[in-house]
């Protein structure tokens, strides 16, 4: 199918942001585009709301909630049997400059080993400046970075070049891919997966690239809005859980990074402390998935 791709659009109680993005993606100029709607059963009701406000659509169901590996992983696989030659991973809190599809596709194309390709990303509240231009990470810690970010757009943010990883918040890949290098590692859940899922593909020799002819626009951590604590959790396990995988003489070094925040927290009274402390608790119990309620 030459250049195809699936756009995977996952929603989680996020009606009115994904209507937002699939609007802008109906205006990409890439010609074989198919956008997937996913929704990891929301229980607002917002996923059959959007599959009633764009029936054209293609549109999965997960029946639970797989987290950010999980849906995002059964719209890979559904775009895979669609026959697509690339899977774009978009978030739905996202709205996209029109040509952002096709400078993607134009860099994956130029090398058969580029496993991965991310976008320049605005803050969709500040359009001009940076959310990520870029990441890397600490080995020692699991803790990820992305260059630019909060900084206003400036010319050496306009390069493409290897990157150690690109966010999930935006990510393109050929599908091909994945029989040899797998998905998303669903244990992690919600926060972490694509950092480790950006170090399993360049453990397999394939290159990760950032690409700035594709913008986009963030609206920034929709996914802890109702629960912002919970993302401690999450950071403090699933960083936990990388290093283990990909760095794990550095293990000790993390876990005492962790159980230094946690200290920090629980002696300022922060009610971080909890989720800290869990984190920590559940990643050495092996107790990976959705953070306990």
């Amino acid at each position: 199918m030459g250049d195809s791709v699936v756009v995977v659009l996952l929603n989680w109680k996020g009606f009115e942001d994904t209507v937002a993005c699939v609007e802008s993606c109906l205006k990409l100029d890439h010609p074989e585009t198919t956008l997937l709607i996913v929704d990891n059963a929301s229980p607002d009701g917002s996923g059959d709301r959007l599959h009633q406000r764009f029936p054209d659509l293609p549109y999965l169901q997960t029946g639970a909630n797989l987290g950010f590996a999980g849906g995002n992983n059964a719209g890979i696989r559904e775009a895979a049997r669609m026959g697509a030659t690339y899977a774009w991973v978009l978030n739905n809190d996202t709205e996209v400059d029109p040509g952002s599809l096709s400078a993607l596709v134009r860099c994956a194309r130029s090398d058969d080993r580029i496993g991965l390709v991310g976008s320049r990303i605005f803050y969709h509240s500040k359009p001009d400046v940076l959310w990520f231009a870029g990441g890397s990470y600490d080995r020692r810690t699991g803790r990820s970075f992305h260059e630019g970010e909060g900084q206003v757009d400036a010319p050496r943010y306009r390069i493409r070049k290897d990157v150690q990883y690109v966010t999930g918040c935006s990510m393109l890949f050929p599908l091909r891919l994945i029989p040899e290098v797998g998905l998303m590692d669903e244990r992690f859940f919600l926060i972490g997966e694509e950092l480790d899922w950006n170090r399993t593909i360049a453990g397999k020799g394939y290159r990760i690239v950032y690409e700035p002819e594709s913008v986009l626009w963030h609206k920034v951590s929709a996914s802890f809005a109702s629960s912002p604590l919970s993302s401690w959790y999450y950071n403090t396990r699933n960083a936990l859980l990388f290093v283990s995988r990909h760095h794990p003489a550095w293990l000790p070094f993390a876990l005492q990074k962790s159980v230094r925040d946690w200290i920090y927290h629980f002696r300022k009274g922060k009610r971080e402390h909890r989720e800290i402390y869990m984190g920590i608790r559940d990643f050495l119990l092996g107790r990976f998935g959705r953070r306990p309620d």
